[in-house]
């Protein structure tokens, strides 16, 4: 800063303060506030003593009394001296204000509260020359929640040692709730006056004590009692200003890795949880995945946020689809724009029977030739969309889940279409069994009549009608076949609509068992066993149906009767 002058100079704004000489440099090394006292030797000024911060603040007494302190210990140190040079005498009785310089920058590298409190212990035993000076912290592993323990100490040879030594609940807690916890103690006398035991006190020879609490936010963690054991001590005040401001500036340190520990077990916890919902994300996904069902993810305007991979292979997703409006989605365009609308603003679980729309390049009506028709007729696609919300810890809706089933292999025969045929079919039966009654009947007549009168001519005849009866009852046998073929088909054809809504319901269950939804009861999460175990169980069954109209078909399509088991 350029300072030459034999005074001390205090600056609280050095960039915009005249007194500094160099303001654009203080500006460019971020100095805010500036202190400096000028070192002497012989009269003089061999260097200046200087303490910078960032912020602009004002400078306090006790701040500029320590600075000089230390600035005249130097001075002594040069010099090879114990005492302070006569030209500047010191207004302090300490042997190393210095000490509080280096204290500060000390504090920086800790980082835990003990090295903390046991740096504290050190510099205060060294910087006062006392006797003794003991950190006591509450609780600790005596195992008694008001008792107290010494974990740090400082002391003289000459003195014993109390490291370790319990402080009695009685004395503990008044030591940590009465005035000591407030505001430093300042005791000439400890016979009269001392806090601790008397029988503690004249054991341990203490004759004065300072007591400082030390802070971690608003509570206090330790009490530093800092003791004169050979002879009584009048505090003076620059010790006592000492000894407060690094009781506060290890406070400030304290809480300061308190604050970081806390910092880092959250990050920590973040990280566990980012971890956890990463696994679930992942597990969630490979189930989704597996689901033979197209599952696709809306978010809560409507826009593809995922889908599994049957949605891709069947509905042809891409990558880039994602972040679209549903309804803007080429693969996705329903005949009734409508019901898109409706699945974005549904608030429960709903069903919704849809067409997948043609595209607008179909293909041309001037070749009407077999692939063509088939082309045109593929694009026209039968679904259901069941729709499940997704809500927030406000159970506010956050997105959508929709699954899509493929209804195309249900609708080959309507059912009013197939009971009509049926009813057809089982008339045609009706009166072809009738026939062949009556073709009975008339060949019993016929060999009855041949046998009484041997008229060939006329048995000739009889027989040529009952061929052609004959050909009738074979017609009749095929359309049977034809109407236990319709009744095959339409067992598999519901057995798979069935299978595609049971489907949809054991997904629904598994991720409802899964807590996508939010966290179930004991309760609720044993109704969603149930109707999973429930949903496998008819989905067994229904199985079984379209493997048992399968092969009934399959057998009446070769000509042969079904086995007695299917």
């Amino acid at each position: 800063m350029g300072c030459r002058v034999r005074q001390v100079l205090a600056v609280e704004d050095a960039p915009s303060d005249p007194k500094c000489l160099f303001p654009a440099e203080a500006r460019d090394s971020g100095i805010g506030s500036y202190l400096g006292v000028p070192v002497f030797g012989d009269g003089q000024v061999e260097g200046v003593l200087e303490v910078h911060t960032r912020q602009c603040q004002p400078w306090a007494p006790a701040s500029i009394s320590a600075l000089r302190s230390a600035a005249v210990a130097l001075s002594a140190i040069n010099r090879g001296a114990t005492t302070p040079a006569p030209q500047a005498a010191p207004d302090t009785g300490l042997k190393a204000e210095a000490a509080y310089m280096s204290m500060s920058q000390t504090l920086e590298s800790l980082r835990s509260r003990d090295e903390v409190v046991e740096a504290m212990v050190s510099v205060l035993g060294h910087a006062l020359g006392v006797s003794r000076v003991i950190a006591i912290e509450r609780g600790g592993q005596t195992g008694y929640l008001n008792a107290a323990v010494i974990n740090h100490e400082y002391h003289q040879d000459e003195v014993p040692s109390t490291l370790g030594a319990i402080v009695p609940e009685e004395f503990a807690g008044p030591l940590f709730e009465g005035e000591s916890a407030q505001a430093p103690i300042v005791i000439n006398d400890s016979a009269s006056d001392s806090r601790m035991p008397r029988e503690t006190v004249a054991r341990l020879h203490i004759c004065s004590e300072l007591m400082f609490p030390l802070r971690e936010n608003q509570g206090v963690v330790a009490l530093v009692d800092i003791q004169q054991c050979d002879n009584p001590r009048e505090w003076t005040r620059d010790e006592i200003e000492f000894a407060d401001k690094l009781a506060h500036q290890a406070s400030v340190a304290i809480t300061h890795l308190a604050a970081l520990d806390k910092a880092s077990r959250e990050l920590e916890a973040a990280r566990l949880e980012a971890r956890r919902a990463s696994d679930i994300a992942t597990r969630a996904r490979g189930v989704v995945d597996s689901v033979p069902e197209a599952i696709i993810g809306l978010d809560r305007d409507g826009r593809l946020t995922f889908f599994n991979a049957p949605g891709r292979v069947r509905y042809k997703l891409k990558n880039e689809d994602l972040g679209r409006m549903v309804g803007m989605v080429e693969s996705l365009t329903l005949s009734d724009e409508s019901i898109w609308e409706k699945v974005n603003a549904s608030h429960g679980i709903v069903r919704f029977e849809a067409t997948i729309a043609a595209p607008r390049m179909a293909a041309p009506l001037a070749a009407p030739d077999r692939r063509s028709a088939q082309l045109r007729n593929a694009v026209s696609l039968p679904i259901s969309i069941a729709v499940a919300p997704v809500r927030g810890e406000k159970d506010e809706i956050t997105g959508r889940i929709l699954v899509l089933t493929d209804l195309s292999h249900t609708r080959s025969h309507s059912k009013k279409d197939a009971g009509e045929h049926v009813a057809a079919l089982e008339a045609k039966m009706k009166e072809t069994e009738e026939a062949l009654s009556e073709a009975h009947k008339v060949i019993e007549n016929a060999a009855a009549a041949d046998a009484a009168s041997g008229r060939v001519a006329y048995v000739a005849g009889e027989i040529e009608k009952v061929r052609t009866d004959e050909a009738r009852a074979r017609r009749a046998a095929q359309q049977l076949l034809e109407i236990n073929r319709l009744k095959s088909d339409f067992i598999v054809n519901a057995g798979r609509e069935l299978d595609a809504s049971l489907q949809s319901v054991l997904a629904f269950a598994e991720l409802l068992g899964q807590g996508q939804y939010g966290q179930l009861t004991p309760e609720q999460l044993e109704a969603v066993k149930g109707i999973y175990a429930w949903a496998r169980r008819m989905k067994n069954d229904v199985d079984w149906l379209i493997e048992y109209g399968s092969t009934r078909s399959r057998t009446l399509e070769s000509g042969g009767e079904p086995a007695p088991g299917e």
